[in-house]
């Protein structure tokens, strides 16, 4: 047992150490105000800040909880940013303190006001850096942060990313899970209320979100300022749910009832309307991605879907667009109210006049926004139903167009088209069109048809060719009838070209050269920019049958006529007169006349220019039928 002297000499030490303390309880609010304990203080804060702090009052008290408290707190940290204080209050852990460090276990701070800077050099559009959830410090355990009343603003470079005020928030981490409520309000929406809190066994801060007036517009200039110029949002109301962690980063999903927008173009604007918007958003250190999970447009009507990322290495944008179900009429018009103006976009409107698109996605990346939608970037690829497409140099106005289409690299291109163009049908086709219309721009068509042989004459003088060959085109009148081949159009150096190739069909036309309409069938047709060619075909021109016709004419001078294979039987009163219109064979006719009986060709041969009938050579064996000639013949 200890002795009576110990028990009183330890009375005296507890009487000793209480007065000490009450001493310290009493003197401690005096002592640590005075000037040269505020400087002292204020030295080792701004060394360990890298800046300068300086306070007007600062406090110490032990009872019932040991307190510091700063009175008129400035803080300013160069390159970083600055923060009036009116009132802040640490809670310091006894242990740490009594060994003289600082180690908060609470901070409160009332009406506090921060500024901080964003490096210059961070590249712009893409929040990067300080800010990435990845690099956030990881909070000692057991802290408690109360900011009531507080501004936070952040800026880049003078321009002000980001405004927080009536900013409350509590946070607590205590045991590593931290947890916390946030209310306030920004440049970028009108009111914000958060939540979220860290659930045992996991290493993530899950929490949900409501935000009111969201301004989307604030923020695009921010991440996207070239498009952001020529959008304007209305206000969005969503609701949010997100985690946060250092291996995740930030992952939120966001969900909006409308949204609403207009586009300002170079040529004019455009209304932009749309509801149930469902947005993913992922924060890491390989990026931040925004994806459109979904959204449907009612103006113009259609299903969007897509995503943005933008990424601090090489493409740093990235873009991806999927729109289903669109009414083209209603895009043409808003594309050619917003940039009808530019000649890449006219020239797409003059040729994609209508339809739906069943499905179209827009594929882009660069290095600058520029970049992203530069034309030579991007790729579109869609699936046309129902479509008007106009073919501008050959003329063709096709409708029920439906097919693959693309656009890359300066040129649309088209796989599986099928169309109409009046009575005529095509399948099975192929474009190629390029959207500058210059010299040089490419062009090419390759379809299957089932033709209405009247609309040929007018696409081939589109065409174009020798002066000789469209004189001798413009003869025809009244086509009609029906033709099985494939068409194929080619733009080349030299003009456009055209091949025409006809399995099977039945044609009848006038041709001025002729004493009558000519009918043919069955056989076969080829025209190409050297040949007209047709074989094995049947026909009547007026009391003349032919059969088996095989010939070949050449479309550039001499323009070389060559029948290979012809069987007739013609009406000598029919084809007399049209053959003294020749001004070669007059002399040697005229002394027949008058004549009448048929003729009867087993064979019939005949080459030579086309326009100089005299050069002509012409071999036939047949008989003639009840000839008889005039008295001419015997002189």
């Amino acid at each position: 047992m200890p002795s009576r002297q110990a028990k009183r000499l330890g009375l005296a030490l507890a009487v000793v150490g209480l007065a000490l303390l009450a001493l310290a309880l009493w003197l401690g609010p005096r002592s640590w105000d005075q000037p040269w304990m505020k400087s002292r203080v204020a030295a080792q804060l701004s060394a360990r800040v890298g800046g300068e702090v300086a306070f007007d009052r600062l406090a110490v008290t032990f009872w019932p909880r040991l307190r510091v408290q700063f009175s008129g707190c400035r803080i300013s940290v160069p390159g970083v940013g600055r923060g009036d204080l009116p009132q802040a209050t640490l809670y310091p852990r006894l242990g740490p303190f009594l060994m003289g460090r600082l180690q908060p276990a609470a901070v409160s701070l009332l009406a506090p006001e921060v500024a901080l800077q964003m490096p210059a050099a961070a590249p712009r559009g893409w929040m990067s850096g300080a800010i990435r959830p990845d690099r956030l410090p990881t909070p000692v355990p057991s802290f408690d942060l109360t900011i009531v009343g507080g501004r936070l603003e952040l800026s880049r470079g003078g321009q002000r990313l980001l405004q927080l005020a009536d900013l409350d928030l509590q946070l607590n981490t205590a045991h590593g899970r931290p947890h916390f409520q946030l209310e306030c309000r920004s440049n970028l929406w009108q009111r914000l209320v958060a939540a979220g809190q860290t659930p045992s066994g996991e290493k993530v801060l899950r929490g949900q979100a409501e935000v009111t007036g969201f301004a989307p517009a604030a923020l695009m200039h921010t991440l996207a300022p070239a498009p952001a110029a020529h959008l304007q949002f209305d206000p969005l109301d969503l609701n949010a749910s997100f985690t946060v962690g250092a291996d995740s980063g930030l992952q939120a999903r966001l969900h909006g009832p409308r949204l609403g927008a207009t586009a300002t173009g170079t040529s004019g604007q455009a209304a932009l309307a749309g509801e149930d918007l469902a947005l993913s958003v992922a924060l890491k250190a390989a990026g931040l991605e925004i994806e459109i999970e979904s959204l449907r447009l009612t103006a113009p009507a259609a299903l969007l879907s897509g995503s943005l990322r933008l990424a601090p290495q090489a493409p740093r944008l990235g873009l991806a667009l999927t729109v289903r179900e669109v009414d083209l009429t209603a895009v043409r018009q808003a594309l050619q109210d917003l940039v009808g103006d530019h000649p890449v976009v006219h020239r797409v409107l003059t040729i994609v006049r209508g339809g739906r698109l069943s499905e179209a996605r827009w594929d882009a990346a660069g290095n600058t926004w520029r970049e992203l939608f530069g034309w030579e970037n991007f790729r579109v690829r869609t699936q046309l139903v129902d479509g008007r497409v106009f073919v501008p140099k050959p003329g063709l106005d096709l409708s029920d167009v439906s097919g693959q289409v693309s656009i890359a690299q300066g040129r649309l291109t088209g796989s599986g088209l099928q169309a109409r163009m009046g009575d005529s049908s095509g399948r099975d086709g192929a474009l190629q069109l390029g959207l500058t219309d210059t010299a040089e721009t490419p062009f090419g068509l390759d379809l299957q048809v089932a033709a209405d042989l009247s609309q040929l004459p007018p696409v081939l003088k589109r065409i174009g060719g020798p002066p000789a060959y469209l004189t001798e085109l413009a003869k025809l009148d009244a086509v009609s009838g029906r033709g099985l081949g494939r068409l194929k159009l080619e733009k080349t150096p030299a003009g456009m070209t055209a091949v025409v190739a006809v399995a099977e069909f039945d044609l009848e036309a006038g041709y001025q050269r002729l004493p009558a309409r000519v009918s043919l069938s069955g056989g076969s047709f080829f025209l190409d920019s050297d040949q007209i060619r047709v074989a094995g075909l049947d026909g009547r021109m007026g009391g003349t049958a032919l059969q088996g016709l095989s010939a070949r004419l050449g479309r550039r001078p001499p323009y070389a006529l060559e029948v290979t294979s012809l069987a007739a039987s013609a009406a000598l009163s029919e084809i007399f007169p049209w053959l003294l219109g020749f001004p070669a064979l007059q002399e040697p006719l005229k002394r027949l006349a008058p004549i009448s009986g048929g003729i009867e060709l087993a064979s019939a041969t005949l080459s030579g220019p086309l326009l100089a009938p005299a050069r002509w050579r012409f071999q036939a064996t047949g008989r003639l039928v009840a000839a008889v000639a005039g008295a001419g013949l015997l002189g």
